[in-house]
């Protein structure tokens, strides 16, 4: 029943591309509120700079890494003209129109030592008639990008709604995500959290790209998006 597939439906990918209307922070706050694992992160203009290190990133309507901004620092001064930079432009990408958007604030989050970056979706189906789980171990590409490549890789879950995602479940798309040893545990009780979550806010889409194995064995929710029926 559960098997590697390339083939998304039409309708997994019309709901992934529509209705692009959180900002990262705030799903990134939903998810907090849900138990999820984060980093540490902020919103600022230019103060509460200190020299940790950051992830400096547009607070804008836009969700694809790749297109958005992100600046990596360890330095103050380097993280000061990263700022400068990005407030108060406008930033152009693929999901705004050739005006671009005016970047406001600036949201800060802290550094990961990123060991393996999966890639976790959470969506509803119509051909499934209900949520489904996509997932893949390689992590921070679009599903469209991986299904071309590696097809073998992308493993869809169905869940029934009337009982919920089991643990059995859980376990079996960790291992799809190819976690192993002492994070199977942790892995699995983060994804059942991000199902749970879809569940209790009536999403269309939660995704994770990338939801992350650290160097020091743990797992991070590191770039979220979520979609909402109106």
């Amino acid at each position: 029943m559960f098997r590697a597939t390339g083939n998304l439906s039409k309708s997994m990918i019309k709901t992934q591309r529509r209705f692009l209307n959180l900002q990262k922070f705030q799903s990134k706050e939903i998810l907090e509120k849900h138990g999820c694992s984060l980093q540490k992160r902020s919103r600022i203009r230019r103060q509460g700079l200190n020299s940790r290190r950051r992830t400096w990133k547009r607070k804008v309507h836009q969700w694809n890494k790749r297109i958005g901004r992100v600046y990596i620092t360890k330095e103050k001064n380097a993280a000061l003209e990263a700022i400068d930079e990005m407030i108060g432009k406008r930033l152009v990408a693929k999901q705004t129109t050739e005006q671009g958007i005016r970047v406001d604030k600036v949201m800060i989050a802290d550094g990961v030592d990123i060991e393996r970056e999966t890639h976790l979706a959470v969506l509803m189906d119509r051909e499934s008639n209900g949520p489904v789980v996509v997932a893949s171990s390689d992590g921070g590409m679009d599903f469209e990008e991986v299904a071309e490549k590696t097809p073998d890789r992308i493993f869809k879950t169905p869940i029934d709604i009337q009982t919920g995602m089991t643990d059995g479940q859980a376990l079996k798309i960790v291992k799809d995500l190819q976690f192993e040893g002492n994070l199977l545990g942790a892995a699995a009780t983060e994804i059942k959290r991000l199902y749970d979550l879809f569940t209790a806010v009536d999403a269309t889409q939660v995704e994770i790209n990338p939801l992350v194995e650290t160097a020091d064995g743990r797992v991070f929710c590191v770039d979220a998006k979520m979609n909402f029926d109106d």
